[in-house]
């Protein structure tokens, strides 16, 4: 089962849970929440070890710095539109 990462549009509370790719989140679980059909998934990204130093490697880099600035960005964007 994979462990998911989810952000309430409500509290702004950030939990992970592992469950099947079938089953849907919805309801917030923190207690003084509990927000109904106020749950983002967030996306990050796995884990990588680059260890030769060829263009290939630092091309790969830079799409790891350019998606985690992506990233960054949409978790701003959802703070935002929580408050």
């Amino acid at each position: 089962m994979p462990k998911y990462s989810y952000v309430c549009n409500k509290c702004n509370e950030e939990f992970s849970t592992w469950h099947s790719l079938n089953e849907a989140i919805t309801d917030c679980p923190n207690e003084p929440c509990g927000a109904q059909n106020s749950i983002v998934k967030l996306f990050s990204l796995p884990t990588v070890i680059i260890k030769d130093d060829s263009k290939v490697g630092k091309k790969v880099e830079e799409f790891i710095d350019e998606s985690r600035a992506s990233l960054s960005e949409f978790k701003k964007e959802l703070e935002g539109k929580a408050k």
